[in-house]
């Protein structure tokens, strides 16, 4: 529910095996290129704590290209840590009830005729926005781990030394020429 969409992720293929691109990717964590490297187990890896206002985690799966032994095609998939959203959306829900009754103690000591059930329009007027804000928030999450999880496939391919290749359906050169334009 609380999970923004992601544009699919360029693939790494590199002429290793699938028992390598763990290795490989553990020796780039430990040199620093990889920070926030999670579990790594027979071609599957996960890299965390990136992207912001949410921690996003991008998973990574190798398998061996059908057609070509000895090389391994590594797709990505970003999931954003759904927690803290969550807790966001507690918070804002939890400072609409105090406001009401924070602004109805300032009105009835500066207006003291004032008689309304200040609630009747608090409410209406800040409820609406605790969704929108916490939408926000997550697609800004969305956005800014894609852009992040991007920079990670081109240092993973750099540390098993592999190749980017674009997600399927776009073309080679679109990237290049979308970027000049």
């Amino acid at each position: 529910m609380l999970q923004p969409s992601y544009p699919q992720l360029p693939s790494v293929v590199a002429p290793v095996s699938v028992e390598e691109v763990g290795t490989l990717v553990e020796a780039a964590a430990r040199r620093g290129d990889l920070p926030g490297l999670q579990s790594v187990s027979t071609g599957r890896f996960e890299v965390s704590d990136f992207g912001q206002p949410f921690e996003t985690r991008l998973f990574g799966n190798a398998r061996v290209e059908p057609g070509e032994p000895g090389t391994v095609r590594i797709t990505f998939e970003p999931r954003m840590k759904s927690r803290g959203a969550w807790i966001f959306l507690g918070l804002m829900a939890a400072t609409v009830w105090p406001g009401v009754v924070l602004t109805d103690s300032m009105i009835r000591t500066y207006f003291t005729s004032y008689s309304i059930p200040t609630w009747w329009w608090y409410v209406p007027l800040t409820a609406p926005f605790v969704p929108l804000s916490v939408r926000s928030a997550v697609q800004r999450s969305g956005r800014t781990g894609s852009r992040e999880a991007t920079a990670l496939v081109a240092k993973i391919a750099r540390a098993i030394g592999g190749r980017v290749e674009p997600p399927p359906g776009e073309a080679r050169g679109a990237t290049a020429s979308a970027s000049t334009a």
